[in-house]
């Protein structure tokens, strides 16, 4: 994951300002007037690295929200967080290696 997601992939509120700044109004005093769609690739990132083309699958099965914008899904990283903490439901993982015998 990168520098720009914590706690389960929420954007930084200082990355989503800045994703933001290009949209805004002059003397705009909004925080957020909207929030930016992410693509493919950034939502992907966002959701701790799994391959675009999951993710597109998953949209197209409606299993993450998602938005159609012409042939592109988009996403809002709102709703994929949101998505993220009721899928996870505040289990943890847990890995266990089990080595056969000879």
């Amino acid at each position: 994951m990168t520098d720009s997601a914590n706690n389960n992939g929420a954007l930084k509120r200082v990355e989503l300002d800045a994703l933001c700044e290009p949209f805004r109004k002059a003397g705009d005093k909004a925080s957020f007037p909207f929030e930016p769609l992410l693509d493919d690739e950034r939502a992907a990132e966002f959701l701790g690295g799994i391959h675009p083309k999951t993710l597109q699958r998953m949209a197209r099965r409606g299993e993450v929200p998602a938005y159609r914008v012409g042939r592109f899904w988009r996403y809002r990283a709102s709703e994929l967080d949101d998505w993220l903490r009721v899928k996870s439901s505040g289990r943890i993982a847990r890995v266990v290696s089990i080595k056969e015998k000879p």
